[in-house]
């Protein structure tokens, strides 16, 4: 009789163990089954996600709302022009002025005078939008075949991707030295009701009349008979560009626009005399002179200072605070 219940309780204790046993593999198998489930949707994200950190957005966003710097490509009149946004912090479903701004000859979107400029206007609340004219800087093109036809379409096709923008409130015009003439004659066209301001660094007004009289910065020909190309600021340019200066009609057209205008100019710059600068007001009331005394063409002296004088004129027009 003990043996018989020796058995009984052997067997009851067995029993036990692997009722207990198979009780704790099952979460076991579950908890596999989960992470294999779990592990599915990630697999499925993660090329979508790739994909759209790749594709490269042309020409514009128009719903986005960037704040900060933004690197953009706009169709060009002969290829891709490179160009860089910057948008101020700002609420969702706002809208801030926007300035675009032009470059000189040989130069770039990326020269000092530009990116500060940029700089300064986004900090005072206000987007910018700079860009590399055809042949000029990260831009596609070719310097010879670069002339003032293409170049002035460059600047519309800007202005129209701007337009396009769903955050900007209105839009103003910059431009140095060979941008400022082209900035200026794009406002004459544009007119007043749809170019808030303009502001022009040591504009290049007198280029047309040098390519007439056979003489630009240095370099002397024929007006009548135009090398195909020829070295200037140690580029080989194409005698084309000269050709269409002959005939731009920069004051005509530029007074065309008779809202705020602004010549920031330096009274020491060595390619066009400070005393040009009073050409744009003979045909706008709204037209004001800031003289820098000391100062050359590139403002190298103090590249702030214009930057400065510039920002306080767009928050005057554009935020209403006065520039005093």
């Amino acid at each position: 009789m003990n043996k018989s219940k020796s058995w009984i309780l052997l067997m009851f204790c067995f029993l036990l163990t692997v009722s207990a046993s198979g009780q704790t593999r099952k979460p076991v198998r579950k908890s596999v089954t989960r992470t294999a489930r779990v592990a599915k949707p990630v697999k499925k994200v993660t090329p979508t996600s790739k994909k759209t950190t790749a594709t490269t957005v042309v020409p514009v966003l128009e719903k986005a709302v960037w704040t900060g710097k933004t690197e953009v490509t706009i169709p060009g009149s002969v290829g891709k022009l490179a160009a860089t946004l910057q948008v101020p912090e700002m609420k969702q479903g706002t809208k801030v002025p926007l300035v675009i701004i032009m470059h000189g000859l040989g130069s770039d979107k990326d020269n000092m005078l530009f990116t500060a400029l940029a700089d300064s206007l986004q900090e005072s609340g206000i987007a910018s939008l700079r860009f590399d004219f055809n042949s000029h800087g990260k831009s596609e093109g070719n310097i010879i075949d670069m002339d003032f036809n293409n170049l002035q379409a460059d600047a519309e096709k800007v202005l129209n991707y701007a337009r396009k923008l769903d955050f900007v409130s209105n839009i103003s015009l910059a431009g140095h030295s060979m941008g400022g003439v082209i900035a200026s004659m794009l406002a004459g066209r544009e007119g007043t009701n749809k170019i808030k301001s303009v502001v022009l660094f040591a504009p290049a007004v007198v280029i047309q009349d040098d390519a007439q009289r056979g003489e630009f910065s240095g370099f002397k020909f024929d007006p009548n008979n135009i090398p195909a190309t020829f070295e200037v600021m140690g580029h080989t340019m194409g005698g084309k560009w000269l050709k269409t200066a002959q005939t731009l009609n920069i004051l005509e057209t530029a007074k065309g626009y008779q809202g705020k205008l602004y010549v920031i100019h330096g009274t020491e710059d060595q390619f066009e005399p400070y005393v040009t600068s009073s050409l744009y007001l003979r045909d706008n009331p709204n037209g004001k002179i800031v003289l820098l005394k000391g100062f050359d063409h590139y403002f190298s002296q103090d590249v702030l200072l214009p930057v400065s004088v510039a920002t306080k004129l767009f928050k005057e027009v554009l935020l209403g605070h006065s520039s005093k």
